[in-house]
């Protein structure tokens, strides 16, 4: 069976899906190939011809079974995509075929304001979850710089740490992730509950080859994130500030200064050509507060 031939016999077997939606517009098929790899001089040649052929949005877990299913038995690659917030081709389709987008799953399930554990679905925005966890006095423990508009199964599928690590080391440290659902590429794909051991088996080897049941995959997805549990912790109070000083000394005179700054952890960046060292303050007292502008 050629691969036109499966497309064909795929979009038959998904089209009375209700809660599954399907686009194969040109522009949108572009959209949902890329991510953010054209930082990258090598990537780029690599990966631009790189395309989807037909683009899915499941919007329950059942559906997210029949697609995988459906996959499986007429061959064609599948790929998971978050927000393509990644800058690696985490998300880029290499084989073609079908790339399922996760953000017709973004509820909410679950959240325990005493033990801090929250139960989230793959295409919950970080920022949304934050602003809610906000309203509780509590926070995530690790953000990725692109926590704006990136998604909890993307960070889980393809980050490592982010602001927090200092703190609370990365993402793959026993701790942060207490389950997952995962749907397995198979002709009778169902979902699987995983808990925190077997979690952090599947959370290391999300980019391997081969998934955890040792069903070959397409582009390393170890099938598909249905949904994760995370833990928490109170709300801080800090604010983050970028403090430009020509010397060391003088990082030292500001802390001790009449303004008082406590610095956090710090970060030392060199500013080429400039002389001067970037003193980034990680951490800091008044982060509910406005930021202001701080010069030494």
């Amino acid at each position: 069976m050629t691969r036109a031939d499966a497309l064909l016999a795929l979009r038959q077997d998904l089209a009375n899906i209700s809660d599954l939606d399907l686009q194969d517009e040109p522009g949108q098929l572009l959209r949902c190939s890329r991510d953010a790899y054209d930082y990258s001089p090598v990537l780029t040649p690599k990966l631009a011809g790189a395309r989807a052929q037909l683009v899915s949005r499941p919007q329950s877990v059942a559906a997210v079974e029949q697609l995988a299913a459906a996959c499986a038995k007429h061959g064609v690659p599948l790929t998971v995509r978050g927000a393509g917030t990644g800058n690696y081709g985490q998300c880029v389709p290499l084989e073609g075929g079908m790339v399922m987008l996760t953000n017709g799953l973004q509820r909410i399930r679950k959240f325990d304001p005493v033990t801090g554990v929250v139960t989230v679905e793959p295409g919950c925005q970080m920022s949304h979850l934050d602003q809610e966890l906000r309203r509780h006095q509590r926070e995530l423990r690790l953000l990725p710089s692109t926590w704006r508009s990136a998604t909890v199964g993307g960070f889980v599928a393809g980050g490592s740490g982010g602001i927090g690590s200092i703190r609370w080391g990365f993402l793959r440290d026993p701790g942060h992730l207490l389950g997952l659902e995962v749907v397995p590429m198979t002709t009778d794909a169902h979902c699987h509950q995983l808990d925190e051991i077997e979690a952090e088996a599947l959370n290391h080897s999300l980019r391997h080859e081969r998934d955890y049941y040792g069903v070959d995959v397409v582009h390393g997805s170890c099938g598909e994130l249905a949904s994760g549990l995370h833990r928490l912790h109170g709300l801080g109070r800090c604010r983050g500030v970028v403090v430009g000083v020509w010397t060391l000394r003088r990082v030292a005179s500001a802390r001790d200064g009449p303004r008082g700054l406590r610095f956090g952890s710090l970060a030392w960046l060199e500013w080429p050509g400039q002389g001067a060292t970037q003193v980034v303050v990680v951490g800091g007292p008044g982060w509910h507060r406005k930021p202001e502008s701080v010069s030494c």
